[in-house]
């Protein structure tokens, strides 16, 4: 364990954006935090970087990450595009070094081989010397990772990194991430509203809704009777269809955006606890991936709910 989140409620006034968060970073982990637009995603991650404080609960932090310096952070907001922003990209990325430097803060020579290290490993030595206002959305994305990098951190969090990015390049992002914890042995905690996508690359999803919904593998997901309830057996299959592996006869999987209906704190379910009720309508949870889920999806809430269960999950 290297992060513990113990029954975290948080609010801005009066307003309370999550409410009883529980939840286990292991060593190693690479998990994808997801759910609708005003579930608490980007709250409980600045909860968890001291940002800002839990008005209930409580986080542990275990081994190196209790040091702020081994945890990393990328932000959902890339760099100013004003290609006269002075800071040249070498710049930028020994800044993330600035925090385990006492006062004067200078860097070494041995500094500045860590910064064309972690930019070779992330194959953007070439723009070193480039103005990082003057680099495309993946370029100056990619510089970012490498100043939260830089230092070594043995937690990575990032918010959104990919929103702003084209397929290709999201693609290729993902796939460093996932190279940095095999081979790395970074623990990663990814936020997301593109569950369809970072479920082809994290180990385990946390499902938030202004609570914990669900988390844990996306096998326990996808075989997970109380997540057929909630989400719906359409939903449900479409999504674990695309995650496990296709026969070979099929050539790709498609990636799809997934969006739960919002709850309020009061209507709220654990993982593990028994719901006695569903959303009847599962319409825009998913983009279709075929006809016939087009023809499905496609139909109006009113006649949907006179279908039985079978129908309903029918592919």
């Amino acid at each position: 364990m290297i992060l513990k989140a113990d029954n975290i409620t948080l609010k801005y006034g009066r307003h309370e954006v999550l409410t009883d968060a529980s939840f286990t970073v292991e060593a190693g982990d690479y998990i994808g935090i997801v759910g609708p637009n005003g579930s608490g995603k980007t709250s409980l991650m600045k909860a968890m970087l001291g940002l800002i404080t839990p008005t209930g609960g409580r986080f542990s932090y275990a081994g190196e990450v209790r040091d702020n310096r081994f945890i990393g952070y990328l932000p959902q907001k890339v760099i100013s595009g004003d290609p006269l922003f002075p800071a040249k990209v070498r710049e930028v990325v020994a800044m993330g070094l600035l925090s385990s430097k006492r006062f004067p803060k200078h860097l070494s020579q041995e500094d500045y081989k860590k910064v064309d290290g972690i930019l070779s490993r992330l194959k953007i030595g070439n723009l070193a010397e480039k103005k990082i206002g003057n680099l495309s959305g993946g370029q100056q994305q990619r510089v970012l990772l490498a100043r939260a990098l830089v230092s070594s951190p043995r937690l990575l969090i990032l918010d959104e990194p990919t929103s702003a990015l084209d397929p290709k390049v999201r693609e290729n992002f993902y796939g460093i991430l996932k190279e940095l914890n095999e081979q790395d042995g970074v623990t990663i905690l990814l936020v997301s509203h593109d569950i369809g996508s970072i479920g082809q690359y994290t180990k385990k999803m946390l499902y938030l809704d202004r609570t914990v919904v669900f988390f844990g593998t996306y096998g326990d997901f996808c075989h997970s009777q109380d997540m057929t309830h909630y989400f719906g057996p359409l939903s449900q299959h479409k999504f674990c269809w695309q995650h496990d592996d296709l026969p070979e006869t099929a050539t790709a999987k498609p990636t799809f955006h997934f969006h739960a209906p919002h709850i309020h704190v009061d209507h709220v379910h654990a993982h593990g606890q028994s719901i006695d009720h569903s959303h009847e309508s599962d319409e825009g949870f998913l983009e279709e991936s075929n006809d016939e889920l087009q023809r499905v999806g496609a139909k109006e809430p009113s006649a949907r709910k006179t279908e039985s269960s079978d129908k309903e999950a029918r592919p």
